[in-house]
């Protein structure tokens, strides 16, 4: 099965020591992750996702993209009685608009993207739900200071719709506003 949605938002993370992304209209795609991403790797450090790891040892680079849609961001936005949540206050990479259960897709799960440079689509492969941290959610608290415990919240009210993380299938580059085709395996 084939779904059908449009690439409306790309964001490198480039920042030491801030998740927070920045919008950029058209982004190459290495074989890794994002150019200029600090996602970008074959390898990373062990974090609480990985608990069968001393915390920083080096493990494969499962994480090399996150996805999320612009449905599941409003839902979330709506569940924590804000305005809105913004892409890049998460850290995302991808913002998908009409794939709505972007977070219920399983691993395996391909999305293809135009190549701008012609040729093979791009091709992401999912590899795992994202799950919700307190980090994001303390970046969202800046932007609503006077909503409190937005932080906290985070976890409970984002699991399972925060969106998906990836690793690249095949590179090329990507532009906003494209067509993404997501095949369910």
């Amino acid at each position: 099965m084939t779904i059908q949605g449009i690439l409306s938002g790309i964001f490198v993370a480039s920042e030491p020591g801030s998740l927070v992304s920045k919008r950029v209209k058209e982004a190459r795609v290495l074989e890794n992750g994002l150019e200029g991403d600090k996602h970008v790797g074959w390898f990373r450090k062990a974090d609480a996702r990985a608990t069968r790891y001393p915390k920083g040892i080096l493990i494969w680079n499962s994480r090399q993209i996150s996805i999320v849609s612009e449905e599941e961001l409003a839902l979330i936005a709506n569940d924590l009685g804000v305005k809105k949540i913004e892409p890049e206050w998460l850290g995302a990479n991808l913002y998908l608009r009409s794939i709505p259960d972007i977070s219920l897709l399983q691993p395996r799960t391909k999305l293809f993207i135009p190549n701008k440079n012609g040729g093979p689509e791009v091709g992401i492969y999912v590899t795992a739900p994202n799950k919700p941290c307190v980090g994001p959610g303390e970046v969202i608290q800046l932007h609503y200071p006077d909503v409190i415990g937005l932080a906290s919240k985070i976890p409970k009210v984002a699991m399972n719709s925060i969106g998906v993380v990836a690793v690249v299938e095949h590179g090329g580059i990507v532009s906003s506003g494209s067509p993404v085709y997501v095949v369910v395996q």
